[in-house]
């Protein structure tokens, strides 16, 4: 997937549309799915990914090459995240219905309710560090590139994460 990301990019660099479209086409449920299940409301959600692909039309001629772009693309969402944080000091997703959400295509029903909730619950560096391990399949380095923290800490937060929602379910 990497050497498809490095082709598109550079094709996209070139002011190729298409592969640009292709590069949002392939990102946008992940950063759909990520902003959702750390904001909760589907709005910012939507503004968030609209975000990301701004700023990476704007920056796709300073990206270095080779790059991973998935972790790119993850520590991007996470600045426009925070910022919302920031701006409207809202941390508590909203309560919304599974149906409601761009995650609702993993399945619904009670445990995807008593998942979201707990995953909910989490301290928000524990809740980022587990969303990106297990919804989008990050390694614990390119998840300790998106959060900024050591790869130990990263893995203690999953640890303690995943310990935390075993008590809940």
């Amino acid at each position: 997937m990497e050497d498809q990301d490095e082709h598109l990019l550079t094709r996209a660099s070139q002011g190729d549309f298409h592969s640009f479209e292709a590069l949002l086409r392939r990102y946008e449920i992940s950063i759909l799915s990520y902003a959702f299940r750390m904001s909760g409301d589907t709005a910012q959600s939507e503004r968030i990914f609209d975000e990301v692909f701004h700023a990476l039309a704007e920056a796709l001629d300073s990206l270095p090459l080779p790059h991973k772009f998935d972790v790119w693309i993850f520590r991007t969402a996470r600045r426009f995240l925070l910022r919302g944080i920031r701006e409207t000091r809202m941390i508590r997703p909203q309560d919304v219905s599974p149906s409601s959400s761009p995650a609702s295509k993993t399945g619904t029903g009670s445990v995807q309710i008593r998942i979201r909730d707990g995953l909910e619950s989490l301290q928000r560096s524990r809740r980022e560090a587990l969303i990106l391990k297990v919804y989008h399949d990050l390694s614990y380095k390119d998840i300790s590139t998106v959060l900024g923290a050591p790869v130990k800490t990263v893995n203690y937060w999953i640890e303690l994460a995943l310990s935390e929602l075993r008590g809940r379910l």
